[in-house]
């Protein structure tokens, strides 16, 4: 089992889990997922330079992606997504810590989701220690084009601190 950075060559793979698992995810353009991996603008902005899709590989066949931003002082998971007959094992954590590790790179110290409340996956995130930081009504359009007034739940992460008056702290 690995991680890498997908390639166009991935993407029915992606649309087929994006589609099986439409009623936990947000709405993200399969437009958005070209630019970044054919290295497009998308109306001017280049994505591949602040965000990444990653996909987790095992014994040749994707079984996960994420979809994530780097933005000025943190980082927002805009999707995570393991395949539903690979769901038990390690793969969402190992494509979380890949995106951690790039925020810490970056210097990005927070990490950033939106999770649908009445779904399975706040039980991830709150094992991986992001904090709940508020609710709110979302008001996405969901596949029936109708506001879907679901509450989501915004999680936050500070995986480092930023540098106090010039200097890292030590313990």
């Amino acid at each position: 089992m690995h991680i890498r950075p997908a390639t166009i060559d991935d993407l029915p793979a992606i649309d087929a889990m994006r589609k099986a698992d439409g009623d936990s995810l947000g709405f993200v353009p399969i437009q958005k997922y070209e630019h970044i991996v054919n290295q497009t603008l998308d109306r001017g902005r280049p994505r591949w330079a602040y965000e990444w899709l990653l996909v987790c590989i095992d014994s040749r066949e994707i079984t996960g992606f994420v979809l994530s931003g780097f933005h000025r002082t943190g980082c927002k998971v805009e999707q995570i997504c393991i395949r539903q007959d690979a769901r038990l094992l390690e793969r969402a954590t190992l494509l979380l810590s890949a995106i951690e590790d790039e925020a810490e790179t970056r210097q990005r110290p927070k990490i950033k989701c939106r999770v649908a409340a009445d779904i399975a996956a706040n039980s991830f995130w709150n094992a991986l220690d992001y904090t709940p930081v508020a609710e709110v009504t979302s008001t996405w359009l969901n596949v029936r084009e109708s506001k879907s007034k679901r509450p989501l739940i915004h999680y936050e992460k500070v995986i480092s601190q930023p540098e106090l008056f010039g200097r890292k702290d030590t313990p």
